[in-house]
């Protein structure tokens, strides 16, 4: 009796095995059968309208104009977003003939947009549309001298004059002013009296009737401007 219930049990052992194994070559069979889902292939441009297009979509946050409602009139963040991507097209389509010649047709739409920005007196914006035309392998010694203006003019910080301070001994007047950095935000508060330079900024002329002060831009030549002084 024990032999014949040893056996039962090896052949019990052998049966559940063997159902295991079924199970497994089953399940291999059932998944080696299911067809492959093929991945969708992406649509290459292939025409010069398709890679105009492209390079139109890419551009899109420079036009329309980005909004003004930024102290820069463009994030920086979406600025290095869209020289990153036009960066990738180039290198992606360096040595396709069709695609640099809708790097030739977009170029000339992006030197009208940064003459655009320079007549609104938004350089941030103006830059950057030199940056991509220059990246699409455009040269213009025009852009060239508006990049130069840009440059010099971001750099002009803001002006405020916050008070004067009138010496009755020696008939000067000082004038605090406060110079705010148009990049960073830094603020300054500065005091100076006519002819004192600061920031690249000089003061040219208090005019007192007017209530203002005169000042001279000095990193572009013959730039002069008038800031009011405070209303007590």
């Amino acid at each position: 009796m024990i032999v014949v219930s040893q056996m039962s049990k090896s052949i019990s052992s052998k049966v559940y095995i063997f159902i295991i194994i079924l199970c497994i070559s089953l399940i291999i069979q059932i998944t080696a059968c299911k067809p492959i889902e093929k991945k969708q292939p992406t649509e290459v441009p292939k025409t010069k309208e398709d890679f105009v297009k492209n390079l139109r979509e890419i551009l899109a946050p420079l036009h329309p104009p980005p909004s003004a409602d930024t102290p820069t009139g463009l994030r920086e963040e979406v600025r290095q977003q869209v020289l990153n991507n036009v960066f990738m097209f180039m290198q992606n389509n360096a040595d396709n003939p069709v695609a640099q010649e809708a790097c030739k047709e977009v170029a000339q739409e992006v030197s009208q947009w940064a003459k655009t920005a320079k007549e609104q007196q938004r350089w941030i914006w103006a830059l950057a549309c030199i940056d991509v035309f220059e990246l699409l392998g455009a040269k213009s010694y025009a852009l060239q001298r508006l990049r130069q203006q840009g440059e010099k003019l971001i750099a002009q910080p803001k002006v405020f004059v916050r008070g004067f301070l009138d010496d009755k001994g020696t008939g000067q007047t000082t004038i605090f002013v406060e110079v705010v950095n148009r990049v960073t935000g830094e603020k300054k508060l500065i005091s100076a009296r006519v002819g004192d330079e600061f920031e690249n900024l000089r003061v040219v002329e208090i005019i007192h009737y007017k209530n203002v002060v005169r000042f001279e831009y000095t990193p572009i030549e013959g730039m002069f401007f008038e800031v009011p002084g405070p209303k007590f």
